[in-house]
């Protein structure tokens, strides 16, 4: 929004300041209402994970419920609206149903938990490939867009994998992961 305003080259001038201001005053009200309406039902979904993990108690489901609870404090924490940004706000709705019908559909059958178990040593192996390549890198650039999209592509083979019907914003496989991250890893 502000560079639309001229920014782009700076403000360099009282004038120049003012006519930011106001760009940005006309449009500030439209975009926290387009944020809010991005992150209400995020919330709610992020609320509804929460009550399925507490009413599973079969002991069988443990490692499944401590996954799900890690990729949902990973995706919603205290500041994630900014850390996630608004365009990529709608895609935590789809992984949070992803969540939610992983949580319902495991525990169905012994058969069903091995699905689960299996797909998580896939998840398991990109969350791995993933750190070492953060950790392979400065500091200023674990946060590029590069990166991080390497991150999101492993949420989206969890919805793949956990909720196929759900679908995913893009193809995505451990194949499409790792090709992601040998452009990266330097």
């Amino acid at each position: 929004m502000a560079e639309r305003a001229g920014t782009a080259a700076g403000v360099r001038s009282p004038e120049a300041f003012e006519d930011v201001l106001a760009t940005v005053r006309t449009h500030v009200a439209t975009r926290v209402l387009l944020v809010v309406d991005e992150v209400e039902p995020v919330l709610g979904a992020a609320r509804e994970v929460r009550a399925a993990l507490e009413r599973l108690t079969a002991p069988a489901t443990a490692a499944l419920m401590a996954d799900v609870r890690a990729q949902l404090d990973s995706l919603v924490y205290k500041g994630f609206v900014a850390d996630t940004g608004l365009a990529h706000l709608p895609h935590l709705r789809r992984y949070l149903r992803a969540m939610a019908q992983r949580l319902e559909k495991a525990p169905s059958s012994p058969a069903a938990l091995a699905r689960d178990a299996a797909s998580q040593e896939v998840v398991d192996r990109m969350e791995i490939a993933y750190a070492d390549l953060l950790d392979s890198l400065p500091p200023v650039d674990r946060r590029s867009t590069p990166v991080r999209d390497v991150g999101w592509m492993v949420e989206e083979l969890r919805v793949s994998l956990f909720a196929n019907g759900i679908g995913t914003a893009y193809p995505v496989s451990e194949k499409r992961i790792r090709a992601a991250i040998a452009t990266l890893d330097t």
